[in-house]
């Protein structure tokens, strides 16, 4: 009888024990799985921020460009503009700060065009990826007309006013803009494109969205 209940209990026991041990391995493996994926996340980001954070925006004077002007504002400045009301808010601004070196890949630029009967005053606001107020450029625009603002001097553009230009201003990471304008009958686009060539070799739309 005895020899019986083994013979049972032992394919039994061994049975039990693969068992467990299969789930056991099943666990480790998936958290095996999940881990590195896990980490690297987090270890990207946290880098991007860290490397991004050691950036240093220095209040200074911008390119006016061939009219309007603008300037690098600093971190307190009044966002709001007295007779100015938002007309668009967009993002994806992005320029390497190469401004001045042959080593250009990277700019965007804003198109605006005043289709009302009275001169507009147009004001174009740039924000780092952290939401610092960097640069921000303004043209009185007449009727009909349409003024290009844009964060570097472009090859295929007449940039009219320049976000920045001069070297040394900060480089722009996943930046966002708006906007603002004395009337609502103000169309714009904005792109960002290879500022260097003739064609660009690049140039993708930015989508704006109108408040």
């Amino acid at each position: 009888m005895k020899k019986r209940v083994l013979k049972i209990s032992i394919p039994l026991i061994i049975a039990g024990i693969l068992i467990v041990s299969m789930l056991i391995f099943g666990v480790q493996a998936q958290d095996g799985a999940a881990k590195p994926y896990a980490e690297g996340e987090a270890g990207q980001t946290a880098n991007a921020v860290t490397n991004q954070a050691t950036q240093t925006l220095k209040p200074g004077e911008g390119i006016a460009g061939s009219s309007g002007s603008a300037h690098l504002d600093t971190a307190n400045e009044e966002l709001a503009v007295a007779g100015l009301s938002v007309l668009y808010r967009f993002t994806g601004v992005t320029d390497d700060g190469e401004q001045g070196s042959t080593n250009r890949k990277e700019a965007t630029s804003i198109h605006c065009t005043n289709i009302s009967a009275t001169n507009t005053q147009v004001e174009v606001q740039l924000f780092q990826w952290n939401g610092t107020d960097i640069f921000t450029g303004t043209v009185n625009m007449p009727t009909n007309r349409s003024f290009t603002f844009s964060t570097q001097n472009t090859t295929i553009y007449f940039d009219d006013v320049l976000l920045g230009g001069s070297p040394g201003t900060p480089a722009i990471f996943q930046g966002s803009g708006r906007v603002l304008s004395s009337n609502p009958n103000v169309i714009c686009t904005a792109q960002v494109l290879d500022p260097l060539n003739y064609p660009p070799l690049f140039v993708s739309g930015i989508d704006l969205f109108r408040q």
